[in-house]
């Protein structure tokens, strides 16, 4: 508030996301969509490269606005961030069969990195240079999958979880290697991974008294 922004970024899609609003920023996330066109697909979803092509015509919209020099500034000092990749295993890798049979964990590990890297370099040469990438959280600890994957044991699924670990390792060596040859950018990799498995595994901690169990029948 204190900086003028708003409290949640208005989505781009939103009918009344015009005017001023565009001056601070906006949300181009389609939730379930995933690093895969096909986890998107699967929902119905916008791909990444979809989001990446409303951020284009939100930049046009910019410069149509404020005029190119002021529209440049404004992407330049912008804070891009990244958060995805759940749904890729969750919904698609550890749900469809034609998923599995087509790729090794680590096969589809490093297709997603080859979409990540493909999506730093557009929003790149669109004029990002500040990038947070958040990585995956314990996606084996959602009930959720504890349900579909673990029911009988009721535990976080294990397998998932270290799918998450050296998942998100490859981020991070990713983001090192790209800010090396990419004159002006910035990546951060913000860690959700840790934070969240204390919460599930020591939720009266933070004030919780239930972390394993959904609060929509899962």
């Amino acid at each position: 508030e204190l900086a003028g922004l708003p409290e949640l970024l208005p989505a781009y899609l939103d009918p009344e996301f015009r005017g001023e609003k565009l001056l601070t920023g906006a949300s181009f996330a389609s939730s379930a969509s995933g690093y895969a066109d096909t986890t998107a697909h699967t929902l119905n979803v916008l791909p990444l490269d979809e989001q990446v092509d409303n951020f284009r015509l939100y930049k046009a919209q910019l410069v149509n606005m404020v005029g190119q020099e002021k529209a440049t500034k404004i992407v330049s000092e912008a804070l891009f961030g990244l958060s995805t990749g759940t749904d890729d295993f969750a919904i698609n890798y550890y749900i469809n069969p034609l998923t599995r049979n087509n790729y090794s964990v680590e096969d589809f590990q490093n297709l997603l990195i080859q979409s990540l890297t493909v999506f730093i370099q557009n929003v790149y040469s669109e004029g990002c240079t500040r990038l947070a990438i958040i990585g995956l959280p314990p996606f084996g600890c959602l009930p959720s999958q504890i349900t579909l994957h673990n029911l009988l044991q009721d535990t976080c699924v294990e397998e998932f979880n270290e799918v998450a670990r050296s998942f998100n390792t490859k981020i991070k060596l990713l983001a090192g290697e790209i800010e090396l040859n990419y004159s002006g950018l910035q990546i951060v990799y913000l860690d959700i991974y840790d934070t969240l498995a204390d919460i599930v595994n020591f939720p009266i901690k933070y004030g919780f008294e239930e972390a394993r169990k959904g609060c929509c029948g899962t």
